[in-house]
């Protein structure tokens, strides 16, 4: 599911992106990196495997955009499609329930998917999203 969708006001035209879901995995240093798609970016993402899927996000308090975890595995895998189709277990927080929060506020008014959200510069209009 790698969409990239835009979101754009009503009234001002404010305009936003977000994206996702990606794939990442963690370098040797633990360090969290984008693993590229559809094939993976570097040698290192290769043999490092995937470890979870993120998304860029849009928050509506601050007005930052920001990656955020949805999903991390405590193992890797190799294939993209055993994200999807095999149960994996979740590193602590990222189970079921887990909601993503702005890495800059900490705020929980985020979004990825379009959603009919007030405008964070000219507070009159919606910010109308759609599939790019």
């Amino acid at each position: 599911m790698h969409k990239v969708y835009v979101h754009v006001c009503d009234k001002c035209g404010f305009t936003v992106e977000t994206s996702g879901l990606w794939e990442f995995y963690r370098d040797s240093n633990g360090k969290f990196k984008s693993y590229g798609h559809p094939i993976p970016n570097s040698i290192e993402a290769e043999e490092s495997g995937i470890y979870g899927l993120y998304g860029i996000y849009y928050c509506v308090d601050c007005g930052k955009s920001s990656q955020n975890i949805v999903f991390e595995s405590k193992f890797p895998v190799f294939e993209k499609t055993a994200l999807w189709n095999v149960r994996l277990e979740p590193i602590s927080p990222y189970g079921d329930g887990f909601r993503p929060v702005c890495e800059h506020c900490g705020s929980k008014r985020i979004f990825l998917h379009p959603a009919k959200v007030p405008c964070p510069k000219c507070k009159e209009g919606y910010l109308k999203g759609r599939e790019k």
